[in-house]
């Protein structure tokens, strides 16, 4: 027999969705927590805490930068400063990004 199974879920811009099986997907933006913390004119650190702790571990996070001055080609690049936890990551950046787009998953 099946059942309707509907998943837990935080629908907002950073948010996310936990199914029953203990996949968690989550997602947000850091353009609302700008200016990113700087140690000096070109890099910059985003501290981003996950919506809900991943209870056993986080697998994956992807990032994507916004430039909203951006002409063409790629100027700059996101990448991660450390390991993923269960709460949170750190990405490092350049100061002049517009922001940037994050998606995790883990269970």
């Amino acid at each position: 027999k099946w059942e309707k199974i509907t998943p837990e879920a935080q629908l907002k811009d950073k948010g996310y969705m936990k199914f029953g099986n203990g996949f968690i997907i989550q997602w947000g933006h850091a353009a609302d927590e700008l200016p990113f913390t700087s140690s000096d004119d070109i890099q910059s650190t985003e501290i981003v805490t996950f919506p809900i702790p991943f209870p056993n571990e986080c697998f994956q996070v992807h990032v994507t930068t916004l430039n909203i001055g951006d002409t063409g080609g790629v100027a700059s690049a996101t990448v991660l400063k450390t390991m993923p936890t269960r709460t949170g990551v750190e990405f490092s950046a350049y100061t002049s990004d517009d922001g940037l787009y994050w998606i995790a998953i883990g269970y």
